[in-house]
């Protein structure tokens, strides 16, 4: 049915990986910044998600644990997936 993808520290709201109108609020993004330790490599590693969402989206889903939301939505399918 497909792969999951956590990108680990790429991204921490799942709006920063839609392929054609990326989001992430304010607060977040500037903290995001902020601590990485290159954020010309965060961002152009954020691009390189967004093309893989809008090339292969319905092969490959990328996700990240920062994000509650999708932390929770991901957990939701798995425990699907066991019944």
């Amino acid at each position: 049915q497909g792969f999951l993808l956590h990108a680990g520290d790429a991204y921490f709201h799942a709006g920063q990986v839609h392929p054609t109108h990326p989001f992430c609020p304010a607060g977040l993004d500037l903290f995001q910044q902020v601590i990485c330790v290159d954020d010309v490599a965060r961002r152009h590693n954020l691009e390189r998600l967004r093309d893989l969402v809008r090339d292969h989206g319905h092969e490959v889903r990328v996700f990240s644990a920062h994000d509650p939301d999708e932390l929770d939505r991901c957990a939701r399918v798995a425990a699907e997936l066991r019944v």
